[in-house]
């Protein structure tokens, strides 16, 4: 038969004791034997311990102190409650207080059924743990329950999730791992949570909208979708994003808010999404579709990755490195872009150029030659950029020269008259030895502006009349053999339902050939390419009608393809006007080729 013991003074269970009950209102404590006790706590504050066994605690009204070390069920009652967890067992814990209730674990604390043995599972009856703080500097692990709870990790190297509800998590010293939900056990939420990652190179997972701050260390932040800010005190960081984003508060891109004070971004999974950089010295990483990457200032290092990239240079650059990658990519040089090779801090170098694929946009009307400078004995160069500086005149104010120099290309973009490099000129370097032709700059027509030969031809349409030919009134291009890029300049329109403004590509080949959109400055690029059906009582005129409504926003083109009498229509839609408006653009495919995204590349 069980024997109770009831004080109103601190007491210890001796042997053959089973249960306490703590009498009165004073603060005393209640402690169990090695046995399985029942300790209930009176009005005061409480310190229970059951010591071994599987324990019952109950410490009932006032602020107490549970000791738990054994499969027990806990009952902080009223008032705000804190929990010593010291052993790896599955506890029960019973507490519907509106008080702040505290974990206080030397265990890694997991709500549920964690998989581990090294984990002190616990489940509620009743309420729920407002606070887990981890002991000692162990690498112990934490995650919530279902309400807004505060985690707080040790020196430890700390695995953080707070599951549902708008949670805190505070990573502390050590290199933690912190998820704004359980999303290692598919436990979501949307909720705005916190995450402070503290000292030590920390890893911040988002999810919904929340408010990532890195703390000291080289740290990483995860963000998938959602309205996002992060921080960051120091160290170099980087964010991994799966949507378009900036790291230039100042220039927003996308839903999330990432600080000044970060320095990467990696782009993640595998839709058509863009990265800018801030005025840091930035690494910007592609993903595998199709990306714009622009590094903003600074010495920056871009890399695309696989799919069709455009790589940007911009006016502030003081150098950079870029690696387009896998794919059909293009290096892409503002206007009033500069950089000096002899000048170590604004030296521009491209790592991969592949000719008859990958091209150099150098954003300068009027170019149509290509000079390519002797290197003498006793040229060096400092001695071959003065050359090549000094080939502009007043009847060609710019000029571009080629050299090739210890088995590297070196291009330079002359913009003034000055017999010296001038601020305003434009030098970088290709690794490798290479012999470019005007058509690695999309600047060579070939022999007929709509026909291409047996190479890798670029078929350049643009919006206004060229080459004698005005290609608003229509145009039929044949690329013949080899890669050809069929590049449609923006603004250029077309609508096959009249029949007097059409484009025609008669010879495309998927997988070959690639066609070149040129999309609007401030546009994110088309992500999917939309199949129509073709439906009963449809028309060619239907058809384009409904393939210029399929997007609502003026930010974000729509890319529809559709087959008609055997042809393969494309339509890219520019505005949320439900009807057809100029800005669109239809082309036909002579034949019935079925496109995906990696037939197209976008300037």
């Amino acid at each position: 038969m069980a024997t109770t013991i009831s004080s109103s003074t601190t007491y210890t269970l001796g042997a053959g004791e089973d249960n306490l009950t703590l009498q009165g209102t004073g603060n005393i404590n209640g402690s169990g034997n090695t046995g399985n006790n029942q300790i209930i706590g009176n009005a005061g504050a409480n310190v229970l311990n059951g010591l071994g066994g599987n324990d019952w605690l109950d410490g009932g009204a006032g602020n107490d102190v549970l000791y738990l070390d054994g499969n027990d069920f806990a009952e902080g009652g009223e008032g705000a409650d804190t929990y010593w967890v010291s052993g790896s067992y599955n506890l029960t814990i019973d507490d519907g207080s509106t008080g702040v209730d505290t974990v206080k674990a030397s265990v890694s604390f997991f709500q549920g059924d964690s998989g581990r043995s090294d984990v002190t599972e616990y489940s509620f009856s009743s309420g729920g743990i407002e606070r887990i703080e981890l002991q000692g500097s162990a690498n112990l692990d934490a995650a919530g329950g279902f309400t807004a709870e505060t985690l707080i990790g040790n020196s430890g190297n700390n695995l953080l999730a707070g599951n549902g509800g708008a949670d805190s998590l505070y990573g502390g010293d050590g290199n933690d791992t912190l998820y704004a939900d359980n999303s290692l056990f598919a436990m979501q939420d949307t909720l705005r949570d916190t995450l402070d990652g503290g000292n030590g190179n920390d890893t911040l997972y988002a999810n919904g909208s929340d408010f990532l701050l890195g703390g000291y260390g080289d740290d990483v932040f995860v963000l998938t979708g959602g309205n996002n800010f992060v921080g960051d005190y120091g160290g170099v960081d980087t964010v991994i994003s799966d949507e378009s984003i900036s790291l230039d508060p100042a220039n927003k891109v996308g839903t999330s808010l990432v600080s000044a004070q970060i320095e990467n971004l990696q782009l993640s999974g595998s839709l058509n999404i863009d990265g800018y950089g801030n005025n840091q010295n930035n690494t910007l990483t592609g993903n595998s579709g199709n990306n714009l990457l622009d590094g903003g200032s600074g010495v920056d290092s871009l890399n695309g990755g696989d799919g069709n990239d455009v790589l940007r240079v911009g006016s502030l650059q003081t150098g950079a490195t870029l690696t387009g990658g896998a794919g059909i990519d293009e290096f892409r040089f503002a206007s009033n872009a500069a950089g000096n090779h002899t000048v170590g801090t604004a030296a521009i170098t491209i790592t991969d150029f592949t000719q008859g694929q990958d091209w150099i946009n150098l954003s300068h009307a009027g170019l149509n030659t290509l000079t390519t400078l002797n290197v003498q004995a006793g040229d060096t160069l400092a001695s071959l950029l003065a050359q090549a500086s000094n080939q502009a005149t007043a009847a060609q104010p710019q000029a571009l020269s080629q050299f090739t120099l210890n088995g590297d290309t070196y291009v330079v973009l002359d913009t003034s008259t000055s017999s010296s490099f001038a601020s305003t000129d434009l030098a970088f370097k290709l690794n490798g030895a290479k012999t470019l032709t005007l058509a690695d700059f999309g600047l060579a027509a070939p022999s007929s502006p709509t026909t291409g030969g047996s190479g890798n031809d670029v078929l350049h349409v643009t919006a206004t009349p060229s080459n004698g030919i005005d290609y608003q009134q229509g145009a039929t291009l044949t690329g013949n053999g080899g890669n050809d890029t069929f590049w449609i300049d923006a603004g250029y329109r077309g609508d096959h339902a009249t029949g007097s403004n059409t484009l025609v590509i008669s010879d495309f080949t998927h997988g070959v050939d690639t066609i070149r959109l040129s999309i609007a400055s401030g546009l994110y690029l088309p992500g999917q390419i939309n199949t129509l059906a073709v439906q009963a009582g449809d028309t060619l005129s239907t058809l384009m009608a409904r393939a210029s409504h399929q997007t609502s926003t003026y930010t974000m083109p729509a890319l529809s393809q559709f087959v008609w009498g055997g042809e393969t229509y494309l339509v890219l839609d520019s505005t949320a006007d439900p009807s057809w408006v100029g800005s669109n653009l239809a082309i036909k495919l002579a034949g019935a080729p079925t496109l995906t995204l990696a037939d197209f590349s976008f300037a």
